[in-house]
């Protein structure tokens, strides 16, 4: 406190205005003419007492008001799924870019049936449980050359539905490739859920100089 009587931290943190005096919060002892001299010398006695604890709590309450307040998950604020890749197959039976979520066993199957094309002998069905689970699927379609890919990066909780982050990646400077047709196609599980599915995309070309 100073000659002014300005308490300690008594001035807002980040206020234009003045400070305000300590003593304006503080409680005022006053003498009613008709107390005896032992109570108002107890009441006094109190008064200092309140004055000091008042005065000793005021760091306190100023590091309570100046430390910063710790961050809290917001409901909306995207969170990561847990995602497991099934496959990844550059050479596929998909000549469209797709982005497919399956939900039930029968249209798992057919589209597995479309991804595997032609190939003998065909590749095993991945096994989903349907009842806890299900498949996200992208697509990139058909390519003239080798070099190129397609992944599935991140799902994340997302405003009631779920958010897919898909990257496509082709080749670029001083890359050699195969000229062979290629139709690249990623599948991953993640738990089921009945809300909504938007696809992010992200393009990318990769150089090999």
């Amino acid at each position: 406190m100073d000659a002014r009587g300005w308490g300690v931290n008594a001035h807002p943190l980040g206020s234009r205005d003045p400070p305000v005096p300590l003593a304006r919060y503080l409680p005022r002892y006053r003498v009613d003419p008709k107390t005896s001299p032992d109570n108002a010398k107890k009441g006094k006695e109190d008064a200092t007492r309140l004055w000091i604890a008042l005065l000793l709590a005021l760091p306190a309450l100023a590091a309570c008001r100046a430390r910063p307040s710790q961050s809290q998950e917001t409901p909306g604020v995207d969170q990561s799924v847990t995602m497991e890749t099934l496959f990844t197959e550059v050479y596929s039976g998909i000549d469209d870019a797709r982005r497919v979520v399956v939900r039930d066993a029968a249209s798992w199957r057919t589209l597995w049936d479309e991804i595997v094309g032609a190939r003998t002998p065909p590749p095993e069905l991945p096994a989903v449980d349907f009842g806890s689970e299900m498949v996200i699927v992208a697509a990139m379609g058909q390519r003239g050359s080798g070099g190129h890919s397609i992944t599935i990066d991140e799902v994340r909780a997302d405003d009631g539905g779920l958010a897919v982050v898909v990257r496509e990646t082709a080749p670029g400077r001083g890359c050699f490739v195969t000229q062979a047709l290629t139709a690249p196609v990623t599948a991953v599980r993640v738990p089921a859920h009945d809300g909504p599915v938007r696809f992010i995309e992200q393009k990318e070309t990769q150089d090999c100089e």
